[in-house]
């Protein structure tokens, strides 16, 4: 059961001062244009987790969220992550499976902004305690240089 604190500031966050625009970073993610394409043999290998894109900009989209779809993190420009309310971040965005290095490095680069952004770090990595402490490792130092 969730901590009172945590439910209260999760209920803040998305119901008292609502989060207006969502950016999702995945590789298994398939865009818009990738979508407008339509269906390919390359597409449909590719895009495995097309489903959940589309529930989860769904639910966003209810909600009055305007929302966008990114699958190639080394296309998508520092400012246009930091102009997000929510980031849905792939803790392993490629190249090849496992890979975290790019994630994380997207995570270094905001926490050095001054700026704050709400990210959701998801993965389908079984040992859940190892990832919160590569996260946290890696964002460690250079907080006192923020005013």
């Amino acid at each position: 059961m969730a901590d009172a604190a945590y439910e209260a500031a999760v209920k803040a966050t998305f119901e008292t001062k609502p989060l207006r625009t969502v950016l999702m970073i995945d590789d298994e993610f398939p865009t818009f244009s990738d979508l407008a394409l339509g269906p390919t043999g390359e597409t449909e290998k590719r895009f495995k987790q097309k489903e959940l894109a589309v529930k989860l900009y769904d639910a966003f989209r209810k909600n009055d969220m305007l929302c966008d779809i990114e699958n190639v993190a080394a296309e998508v420009p520092l400012e246009s992550i930091r102009k997000s309310d929510l980031i849905i971040l792939d803790y392993h965005l490629g190249p090849t499976d496992g890979d975290s290095e790019k994630s994380i490095s997207i995570l270094r680069e905001l926490a050095s902004s001054k700026h704050f952004n709400t990210v959701v770090v998801f993965t389908a990595e079984t040992d859940l305690d190892k990832v919160w402490l590569e996260i946290i490792a890696s964002l460690g130092g250079a907080w006192t240089t923020l005013p």
